[in-house]
């Protein structure tokens, strides 16, 4: 069984044919060959955690005064994925669905007439798993040339290589987040229900060999509070400046697992003292915090598209405001709504949001 005393020689075989391309890769990879830390960490050093859910990561919907048009894209390309993760927020799984996933040349279409009517500050990708999505470098080739200048993946890696990544970023992916739940493979790997700690931190090395913005994420359960400050350790190892912590949310696989909730405080707890282990310039960001905290939401920031065409304001939204399929002129008074920030009718009509619980 793999443990924190046994990672770096685990690690070093896992990055032996990486090329070390530049000065802050070779000493990221480095760090990985010295020995790695077995406590969760000097929690005494840094400052206490800012914890703005979507200020810098993309990462989440709370209200936080955003100007008027300052929205990100969120792109839910496949509904397969090849984890089962026990959390995973998303309500469908392939085949349960009551509607089938647009055909690509429509999806393409809906995309390229979001992006071309509102300006988006950021582009994520995301599923099920997007390495699944057969088009996607013709996908980013598409938002790119429609201004996007920066574009994000959220992906387990388990499927990701080197060449992919190469071709990927060449076609415009500026971005990168990938979830490591722990330390210790097998619990990571019991979380996503497959193995895929060996390749979610082999994607993260990839992605700093690249020079791209890579992120780790991590989803807070009772199963992993006492690991988080090992799995900040492992951002550090890496050369990573940043880490989402979010707290599990009983929705989608995760409905009725009130068994790996974790209480509001704790995990307020948990956040400051990663933010205390991190470095100096390193960022503790949540992404989902707690569904304690709700409230009425008078913005949103981020524009979901799901793969049956379902548009929403927050990710973990089951029906959507409405669906391209089946009210198509819908999604141009839409876009006229969000450009005039005059939304509150489709605010109405949010079945669910991470931050803010049933509204």
């Amino acid at each position: 069984m793999l443990t924190a005393e046994n990672l770096p020689g685990v690690v070093l075989e896992l990055f032996s044919d990486i090329p070390i391309a530049s000065s802050r890769a070779q000493e990221s990879l480095h760090a990985w060959r010295t020995a790695f830390p077995t406590q969760p960490g000097n929690w005494e050093r840094g400052a206490a955690a800012n914890c703005n859910c979507s200020a810098g990561n993309d990462g989440g919907v709370c209200d936080i005064g955003l100007e008027r048009n300052d929205y990100s894209l969120w792109l839910e390309l496949a509904e397969d994925c090849n984890l089962d993760c026990v959390f995973c927020y998303n309500p469908w799984r392939p085949g349960s669905w009551k509607s089938k996933p647009l055909d690509a040349e429509k999806y393409f279409r809906v995309v390229n007439s979001i992006i071309s009517k509102l300006k988006f500050r950021h582009v994520t990708l995301s599923g099920g798993e997007p390495l699944m999505y057969p088009l996607l470098p013709e996908l980013l080739a598409l938002i790119r040339s429609r201004g996007c200048e920066s574009i994000g993946m959220t992906t387990n890696g388990r499927s990701m290589t080197r060449g992919r990544l190469k071709a990927l970023t060449t076609a415009g992916l500026t971005h990168m987040s990938v979830p490591v739940h722990s330390h210790q493979p097998a619990v990571h790997d019991r979380l996503a229900n497959g193995r895929s700690w060996t390749s979610a931190v082999r994607a993260l090395a990839l992605g700093v060999e690249y020079g791209i913005t890579t992120t780790m994420s991590c989803v807070v359960t009772s199963v992993n509070t006492h690991h988080i400050g090992q799995v900040v350790a492992i951002a550090q190892q890496l050369g990573l400046h940043a880490i989402i912590l979010n707290c599990i949310h009983a929705t989608g696989q995760g409905s009725g697992r009130s068994d790996l909730c974790v209480p509001q405080q704790d995990f307020e707890n948990l956040v400051m003292q990663a933010q205390r282990a991190f470095t100096e310039d390193g960022k503790v960001l949540v992404g989902s915090p707690p569904p304690d905290q709700r409230g009425r939401k008078s913005r949103i920031d981020r524009i979901v598209l799901s793969p049956f065409g379902d548009v929403k304001l927050c990710n973990q939204s089951r029906e959507g405001v409405f669906n391209v399929s089946k009210s198509p002129d819908t999604l141009t008074s839409f876009l006229a709504a969000m450009k005039a920030g005059s939304h509150a009718d489709f605010l109405e009509r949010v079945d669910n949001c991470s931050c803010h619980g049933t509204v």
